[in-house]
């Protein structure tokens, strides 16, 4: 899935974002926090789950970050409860 920006810029693969390395640096950007809020905001529970995956370990990390806290709000909302829990169990001792 190719987004483009507002400004008509066509931007990486989504995808290849997410499988990638960069996935948590792209977070924590403005145009990176925003486009994954509108890319999880129309996925299913399984796409979900390959995302949160992949940020688990991070996630503590990516809650206190200026742009990825953000996204973890817009995740959060779109996570089952069994996915909820698991992200609340990671940081429970915060």
């Amino acid at each position: 899935m190719n987004l483009v920006d507002r400004k008509g810029y066509e931007t990486k693969d989504i995808n290849s974002i997410i499988n990638g390395p960069e996935l948590l640096h792209f977070l924590k950007t403005q145009k990176g926090s925003r486009m994954m809020q509108k890319y999880v905001n129309k996925r299913s529970p399984e796409e979900i789950y390959a995302i949160l995956e992949k940020i688990l370990k991070n996630i503590k990390d990516l809650m206190c970050d200026s742009y990825a806290n953000y996204f973890i709000q817009k995740l959060f909302q779109c996570c089952t409860c069994n996915q909820r829990l698991e992200i609340m169990e990671r940081v429970k001792f915060f």
